[in-house]
């Protein structure tokens, strides 16, 4: 499978010993894979219902709180709860202003992005991290 080549794919015949390697490629196959897109659009999803929809901050707080226990098994640290709002506050403006047409994402993805800015912005935050070190790394 060509995708599993790109993260090193074990040799049956010899799986005791696998070479490991981190390059640009396997970030880059994760954040475009229609596995990755549909997961973070049903985490999102699921975690807004659980944390709710509105848009005012301590609704944020909860569903960033909830997506970093969620996926990272860990409280956001202040910093990162910081730059999180940010990130939510001005991507969701420059959705809402944008009059182009948003990128829908890998063509596999079966599951469509939302046409709620709001909700499209905590797709993105769940999809960046699924590619967390901490959510990919096993220790």
């Amino acid at each position: 499978m060509p995708f599993l080549e790109i993260f090193d794919v074990a040799d049956p015949n010899s799986c005791y010993r696998r070479k490991e390697s981190v390059i640009p490629q396997q970030a880059l196959a994760v954040m475009n894979s229609a596995l990755a897109q549909d997961h973070s659009r049903a985490i999102a999803e699921a975690l807004s219902k659980i944390s709710g929809e509105s848009d005012d901050e301590p609704t944020r707080d909860h569903f960033i709180t909830a997506a970093f226990e969620h996926l990272l098994s860990r409280s956001p640290s202040s910093q990162e709860l910081t730059r999180c709002r940010r990130f939510l506050s001005e991507h969701q403006e420059l959705l809402a202003a944008s009059t182009k047409t948003p990128y829908a994402g890998s063509s596999g993805a079966k599951r469509a992005p939302s046409n709620s800015p709001s909700q499209r912005v905590r797709e993105s935050l769940i999809q960046v991290l699924l590619l967390h070190n901490d959510f990919v790394t096993v220790r």
